[in-house]
């Protein structure tokens, strides 16, 4: 009974204290004290990272990059209590995923993700002083972001034209061309 009497988790959390895992608690007991911007900036941080290490694991190295996953298995039992039991596979169902499947589902992953990002980064610009050197880091991924979302569109045009998906090619401006100070004609009509 002593041990409830110094227990402050009801009047510090309130309601969250019933429901949340107690880890839970412990990081919003980390976060107490920080700025509206510090978090904005460590949830930037964690997004951008994510973006990164998720074009390792999504990484799709062909046309001909194949995943076959069984995604099912029956078995059969055969035998007697005298001989012994044995299973038999019976049958096995696979779950496949070819190349421009796995590639669309990364390009679209990635272009909600970088969406996401871009605004968290527009909300910690417009909280933040110029003089706050995050402030100028945030541009900076701004910028590398806008580059990863036109690489984006680029592939995506790319794969469906490989694919023959006349119906979704997406209109490709020539953004990354230009960036490298190279020529691009768009005659807009």
């Amino acid at each position: 009974m002593s041990s409830l009497l110094g227990n402050q988790n009801a009047r510090k959390h309130g309601k969250y204290s019933k429901y949340a895992p107690n880890e839970l608690l412990q990081i919003m007991d980390l976060i107490d004290d920080e700025e509206p911007a510090d978090l904005v900036w460590m949830m930037i941080k964690m997004q951008f990272s994510t973006l990164w290490h998720g074009m390792q694991i999504m990484f799709v190295a062909n046309k001909d990059d194949l995943t076959k996953e069984t995604k099912r298995q029956t078995y059969e039992t055969r035998g007697t209590a005298q001989t012994g039991y044995e299973s038999y596979l019976t049958g096995q169902e696979f779950e496949v995923q070819f190349s421009w499947d796995k590639q669309a589902k990364f390009i679209q992953a990635n272009y909600t993700a970088m969406s996401g990002l871009l605004r968290m980064i527009n909300d910690f610009v417009a909280m933040t002083d110029k003089n706050d050197p995050r402030n100028l880091k945030a541009r900076q991924m701004k910028l590398s972001l806008k580059h990863m979302k036109a690489n984006i569109k680029h592939l995506e045009a790319k794969t469906n034209s490989i694919n023959g998906n006349e119906g979704d090619l997406v209109e490709y401006d020539g953004f990354l061309e230009a960036i490298d100070a190279k020529e691009v004609n768009w005659d807009e009509e």
